[in-house]
């Protein structure tokens, strides 16, 4: 594949991927939320590390503020971008 074609490729998927977070309901999306943190918090590279590097969710992102609150609470340095 060229740059050119993956580049496109990649712009395309992104766009799916955006469209289909989107048209989560907001029940959906908090659902999937716990899931996926329940998830990461179950890890065993979770449970031993010290050093967790995470995001401030926003608009139509999962919600990662239950993470974010209990990887502080577990007394784990947090990192955010």
């Amino acid at each position: 594949m060229s740059d050119d074609s993956v580049r496109s490729a990649k712009k395309a998927m992104r766009e799916r991927i955006l469209t289909a977070r989107a048209a989560l309901g907001p029940e959906r999306r908090a659902e999937l939320s716990v899931r996926v943190t329940e998830r990461l918090l179950a890890l065993p590279d979770y449970d031993g590390a010290e050093c967790v590097l995470g995001y401030a969710s926003f608009g139509t992102e999962l919600d990662t503020a239950e993470f974010l609150f209990r990887t502080l609470s577990w007394g784990k340095t947090l990192v955010l971008p």
